[in-house]
């Protein structure tokens, strides 16, 4: 075991993508870290501005000991995969953000607690410019006691803020991959089938995102993966093709193509729950028990966490997912948010007000 940190309690996942990989279930807290979060003053106190984003974003980190020598691909979520930079280990004390370096080392960061919690992953996805919803979520995760945040994309499209949205994730310094609308605002390109309306919100997004945020939706993957986690945004049967799942068979395909125990999508903007054991069913998504089961060759399962900015299953609140290591459960979030703030936005930035009323009724 590399790097002379002292491995944190856990559980070992029997079908992950590496051999005998490790789950994590002790860590501290990452979002209790964001300024401004626990203080009931909003997210970006005072305004949104682009380096104090960074500033307070960029202490999102995975402040666990790095272990191993990893892969250059990995991201360093469970022990054994710490990315590797190819620069020398640092010496002393790790800076916030730094996401190396034994935990201890934070004991006198005034924004971290002293005390080792749970780790807890969030999942969530489709923001699509909305900041409001963004903001919410976050802070309940943080009430959750979120420690690991993974987001699906979309992080653009639709909304009054895709600029702002972006750099509050690309802060965060966590796994992210690509949704449709963040491939297509850099192609300069929009689909025949898309509406008017999202035509337009894409162009929108377009004309606010700088040359290196554009930069920055090219360059993010279409699949991530590790140990038992995997993240698409569409589907693993055909990431780049875009389609849907929200049916039995639809998800039957996917579940072909999925090496590990948990798949999360998002995509269509609904929630939903499918398990694959003798035949593919689908789950009603509430504190799943998603236990591995070596009695169950093959045993799987596939969540689509619904949508932050988006929603369109009938509930206008945002949606995000969160997934316990520690107890093997996956339960579905529903956080409200100042909805008419959001839709006002949509209309003073001058886009479709079709936009702004689907917020209200979720669809």
């Amino acid at each position: 075991m590399g790097g002379g940190g002292k491995r944190t309690a856990g559980t070992r996942h029997p079908g992950g993508s590496r051999e005998g990989a490790f789950v994590p279930t002790t860590g501290r807290s990452v979002l209790a870290t964001v300024v401004g979060l626990s203080g009931g003053g909003g997210l970006l106190p005072g305004g949104f501005d682009q380096r104090r984003c960074a500033a307070v974003f960029g202490t999102f980190c995975w402040v666990r000991p790095r272990q191993g020598g990893g892969q250059k691909s990995g991201l360093g979520l469970f022990p054994g995969t710490a990315p590797d930079d190819g620069r020398k280990p640092r010496s002393g004390p790790p800076t916030r953000g730094s996401g190396t370096g034994d935990a201890e080392a934070y004991k006198g960061t005034p924004h971290l607690s002293k005390r080792k919690a749970p780790v807890k992953y969030g999942i969530f996805g489709d923001i699509h410019g909305n900041l409001e919803a963004l903001e919410a979520v976050l802070a309940d995760m943080e009430e959750q006691g979120v420690t690991h945040p993974l987001c699906l994309g979309d992080l653009v499209g639709y909304g009054a803020n895709p600029a702002e949205c972006l750099e509050v994730v690309r802060a965060m310094g966590c796994p992210v991959v690509r949704g449709n609308h963040d491939d297509l605002v850099p192609s300069g390109k929009a689909p025949h089938a898309f509406s008017e309306a999202a035509k337009q919100a894409l162009e929108y997004s377009r004309r606010q995102l700088n040359p290196g945020q554009l930069n920055y939706l090219r360059r993010l993957p279409m699949i991530w993966t590790e140990g038992p986690l995997t993240l698409v945004h569409a589907t693993l049967d055909g990431p780049e093709s875009w389609g849907y799942i929200s049916t039995r068979l639809e998800a039957q395909t996917s579940f072909f193509y999925q090496k590990s125990l948990l798949s999360f999508v998002g995509h269509t903007h609904r929630p939903c729950a499918f398990a694959q054991e003798n035949e593919v069913r689908p789950l009603e998504f509430r504190r799943v028990d998603v236990h591995p089961d070596r009695s169950k060759a093959g045993r799987k399962f596939l969540f689509n966490v619904g949508s932050v900015g988006q929603p369109r299953d009938g509930d206008w609140r945002a949606a995000y997912a969160l997934f316990c290591p520690e107890e093997y459960w996956v339960d579905l979030r529903r956080v409200g948010y100042p909805v008419e703030k959001a839709s006002a936005k949509i209309l003073k930035a001058g886009l479709p007000e079709s936009l702004s009323k689907r917020l209200f009724k979720g669809e």
